[in-house]
Parts: structure tokens; C-alpha cells; sequence
């Protein structure tokens, strides 16, 4: 985020998703491991799309949310996938007003 300090871009765009099934660190050597059920992941994934997103908007910015294929068309997805990922994102979107 400090390249947007530092650019002062016109316009930020933020893709997530795309390969966001997957085991992330959470310090101290610790991670969360993916599982569409796992609720703390998706707690910590929407905390994680929530400070992108307020770094993105911090300076009033206009900011496109981008995911994948929202229909299912993932490869290799979990059903709901998508649609979980829906969720988070509008949370935040409406959350920011971004």
C-alpha cells in the first residue's frame, strides 16, 4: 500500500479471488487453512478484503472491486465458492461505499 502513498494514483483497481482458496499466514508462524466451512478463515479473509479496501479509499479514490467468474465457472472451485465470495466483497463494498 505504500505505492499508493507514494504515486497518488487517479484510479485503483483491486482484483481478489482468483486464487484466494488457500492457506494464509496470520504471524507468529501461524496460518488459517481454507475450508468453505472454516468460518475463522472467512473472518480473517474479510478483514483482510476490508483493509484493501479502506487503503484503496483512504484518499478517495475510485476503486472497482474485481473477482472471477461469479457463475460457478471457477475451475477446480467449491460449490459456493463464488458466491461466498459475493458476499464478502458487497459487505465490504456497501461497508465503504466504494
Amino acid at each position: 500500500m505504500a505505492d499508493l502513498r507514494r504515486y497518488h494514483p487517479k484510479i485503483v483497481v483491486v482484483m481478489l479471488g482468483a486464487n484466494d482458496m488457500q492457506s494464509f499466514s496470520i504471524g507468529n508462524g501461524r496460518y488459517l487453512s481454507f475450508s468453505m466451512t472454516a468460518r475463522t478463515w472467512w473472518q480473517a479473509y474479510a478483514a483482510r478484503v476490508a483493509l484493501v479496501m479502506e487503503e484503496a479509499t483512504s484518499a478517495r479514490r475510485p476503486l472497482n472491486v474485481g473477482r472471477v467468474a461469479a457463475d460457478g465457472g471457477l475451475l477446480d472451485c467449491p460449490a459456493g465458492f463464488p458466491e461466498k465470495l459475493n458476499r464478502v466483497f458487497l459487505a465490504e463494498h456497501v461497508r465503504t461505499r466504494a
